[in-house]
C-alpha cells in the first residue's frame, strides 16, 4: 500500500473526466482509489472500463482496490469470497498495470436486520461471523498475492470508555484489533463533529497496528508495513486540521497511512467551488 491519503469512489460516473480525476488526487495528496468494483467480467465493455481506469490510474501513481459494500458479506461468507475470485479472475485477465493492487470491503454489519432487530447476544453473533468472514477473506486475498483491507466505525475501540471485545481462537481482543491482525489495512469511518474528535478515534488502532508492524520488523519508515491505517473524514472543512493534528502525533507511526476522503463527489465539488472563486 502506498503511503498518502485514499479516495472513496462509489460510482465511476462520479469521476466525470479521468484527467481531471488524477490532477484532483495530486492536489490532495491521493495514492490509493478505493473503487466501487461490481461484475468487473460480467461484459467486455466492464471488463474494458476497468482495466482502462486501473491502466490510467497506475500510469498516474495512483494504485486502485476494487471495493464492495455488501453488508451481507458478513453472514453469507461464500458471497464475500466468491467477490474477491472474481477480481483475482479480473486481474488475471489483463496486464499488470490493469490490475486492481488488491480489495476494499467496506461493510457495515450493524446496519443488518439480524443486529438491529437482535438482542445483545444475536449482535455479538453477527460480529462473530464477520471476524470469521474477515480471516477467511484475508487469507485468501493473501493466496492470490492481493492486498485486502477494509473500513471499520471509531466507536469498536474508543479509549477506555467504549469497545466490543470478542473471543477469536483463545485470544480476547477488542474487534478493531482482530481485524488490523486480518488485514493489509483499514480505515476508520471517524466522522465527528470536531477535529480533536476525529484524532482521538483513532489513537487505539494506529498505536495497535503500530505494535504489530514492530512485532514483524515492518517499521521504521518501511515503504510497504504489514499493517496501514487511513482516518477516513467526511467533513472536508475538517481535513486540513485533522492533518495537522495527525501529522503531529502519527508522522513517524508506520502504521499511519492517512485521510481517507469520502466520498470523491464531495471533494470534487470543494475544488470546483475554489474555482468558481477564483
Amino acid at each position: 500500500m502506498k503511503k498518502g491519503n485514499a479516495v472513496y469512489v462509489w460510482t465511476k460516473a462520479n469521476i466525470f473526466d479521468d484527467t481531471e480525476f488524477v490532477e484532483i488526487c495530486k492536489q490532495f495528496d491521493v495514492s490509493n482509489v478505493f473503487l466501487s468494483a461490481y461484475n468487473t467480467r460480467k461484459t467486455s465493455e466492464a471488463s474494458a472500463q476497468f482495466s482502462t481506469f486501473n491502466m490510467f490510474c497506475t500510469a498516474n501513481n495512483l494504485d486502485v482496490y476494487a471495493m464492495a459494500s455488501t453488508n451481507e458479506f458478513a453472514l453469507n461468507h461464500r458471497i464475500a469470497l466468491e467477490y474477491i475470485d472474481d477480481i483475482v479472475a479480473f486481474n488475471d485477465s489483463v496486464g499488470e498495470t490493469q490490475r486492481f493492487k488488491g480489495i476494499h470491503f467496506d461493510i457495515e454489519p450493524y446496519c443488518l436486520p439480524q443486529y438491529q432487530e437482535g438482542s445483545e447476544e444475536d449482535k455479538m453473533v453477527v460480529w462473530k461471523n464477520y471476524l470469521d468472514m474477515t480471516v477467511k477473506s484475508f487469507q485468501k486475498s493473501k493466496e492470490n498475492g492481493i492486498e485486502f483491507g477494509l473500513s471499520i466505525p471509531y466507536w469498536l475501540k474508543l479509549g477506555n470508555r467504549v469497545g466490543i471485545d470478542i473471543n477469536l481462537d483463545g485470544n480476547m481482543k477488542p474487534v478493531s484489533y482482530h481485524i488490523i491482525d486480518n488485514s493489509d489495512h483499514v480505515s476508520i469511518m471517524a466522522y465527528r463533529n470536531e477535529p480533536g474528535h476525529v484524532v482521538e478515534a483513532v489513537g487505539d488502532e494506529i498505536i495497535y497496528a503500530e505494535d504489530r508492524n514492530i512485532e514483524t520488523g515492518s517499521f521504521h519508515y518501511s515503504e510497504n508495513p504489514n499493517k496501514n491505517v487511513f482516518v477516513a473524514v467526511e467533513d472536508l472543512s475538517m481535513m486540513p486540521k485533522v492533518v495537522e493534528f495527525m501529522d503531529f502525533l502519527y508522522k513517524d507511526f508506520s502504521s499511519y497511512a492517512g485521510i481517507a476522503i469520502h466520498p470523491y463527489r464531495n471533494l470534487r465539488d470543494v475544488v470546483k467551488k475554489r474555482e468558481n472563486v477564483k
